[in-house]
């Protein structure tokens, strides 16, 4: 799998999901997955296209598990 075009497709499908959000919202949402103690600078500098991409689908299943988005 091709996670990086992969990942690319989901942002814009989280988009359409998440009427309300922002893109900030939504780029805020996906990086609060990031491990704690690791800064987001480094954390996005590190991350792999695969990790990146269940980080995108967590955040989609966490959000719609508290009523956020469709």
């Amino acid at each position: 799998m091709n996670y990086r075009s992969a990942g690319i497709s989901e942002i814009k499908k989280v988009s359409d999901e998440f009427e309300d959000y922002r893109l900030g919202q939504i780029l805020y949402a996906i990086t609060n997955r990031k491990p704690d103690g690791v800064t987001l600078k480094v954390w996005l500098f590190n991350i792999s296209d695969e990790d990146l991409y269940t980080a995108i689908e967590r955040t989609k299943l966490i959000e719609k598990d508290h009523g956020i988005i469709k």
